[in-house]
This record gives C-alpha cells, structure tokens and sequence, in this order.
C-alpha cells in the first residue's frame, strides 16, 4: 500500500482516511466509464474517476475536502449543479488510484469496486491493440455489479460493435 503524510495535523490520518472511505461509500461513486471520443486512436476513452455529492449548503465542507485531499497531491474539481448539490471529482489515473489505494483498508461497501477499479487503471497502461482494449472494457462492464447505475450506454458490445464496422 501507498505511505502518504498529510500536512493537516487536526486528526489522526487514519482518522480522516477512514471518515473519507465512509463518505465515499455513503455519498460518493466510484465511476469506470467507457466515452466514445472520435479524437482517441480507439474511438473511446476509458475514463475513471471518484466524486463525492452534497446539498449546496454544505459546499464548505466540499470546499475542506478538496484542500485535504490537497495536502497529498491529489488534485480535485469542484462545483455547485442547478439542481441544489455539489460535487468534488477526482479524475486522472494516478489520482484515482492514489486516493483508492489510502482509502482502500477502510472501505467496506466499496472495497470490492476499488480493487477492481485499481485493476483497471493496472490493466490500461498495458493495452497495446483493440484485443487488450476489449478486455479492459470487460472490466469496466463488470464494474456496473457494484453500482446501482442504470444509464450505462457504452458498453463492452458497443466498443465490439464499433470495432467491427471498421473492418
């Protein structure tokens, strides 16, 4: 596992790694997602990242996390939706799996879908053709028995699909 300090010296670090952890779990998504993106030399991106939702009222409290997630290096975005909620979102491979990889011991819930998700991000530094692709993308698909998603598009068979009709 990853050795990480923080700057912050409130609370213990496992103390906070752990509140994190039950944050994620409660009103946070770990996300794997397959985008279509005509600018990638596949025609889809494999995109992963962490993001955790509040009321907009509790925006400062968004706004603290960010600055302690900022205390390791992890770097986040943050905002406010039209429909009253925020949001900070880790994107990046490096930056999800750091996070994932301090978090990773106090996650219940979600422990599963971290291991899975570190796997993946593992697996995408290998892929060399559309057949390592293809099984990358089995993983992200597999990454849905994890979640309660149900708007999921872009889906291992739509990367086949898409594959074929180029030949």
């Amino acid at each position: 596992m990853l050795k990480v300090k923080s700057k912050d010296k409130s609370l213990p670090l496992e103390i906070n790694l752990s509140y994190i952890a039950g944050f994620l779990e409660g009103d946070g998504c770990i996300l794997s997602q397959i985008v279509r993106r005509k600018d990638y030399k596949l025609g889809f991106e494999l995109r992963l990242s962490i993001s955790f939702y509040q009321k907009v009222n509790r925006y400062w409290f968004i706004l603290k996390l960010s600055k302690y997630l900022d205390s390791f290096g992890i770097k986040s975005n943050s905002g406010k939706k039209s429909d009253g909620m925020c949001y900070l979102t880790i994107n990046g491979d490096s930056q999800v799996k750091k996070l994932l990889e301090m978090m990773y011991p106090y996650l219940l819930l979600k422990k599963r879908l971290a291991r899975l998700t570190i796997e993946i991000i593992n697996l995408k530094k290998t892929i060399k053709n559309e057949d390592d692709f293809i099984e990358v993308c089995k993983l992200i698909d597999k990454t849905s028995e994890y979640r309660d998603s149900k708007k999921r598009k872009i889906t291992t068979s739509t990367v086949e699909d898409w594959f074929n009709s180029l030949i």
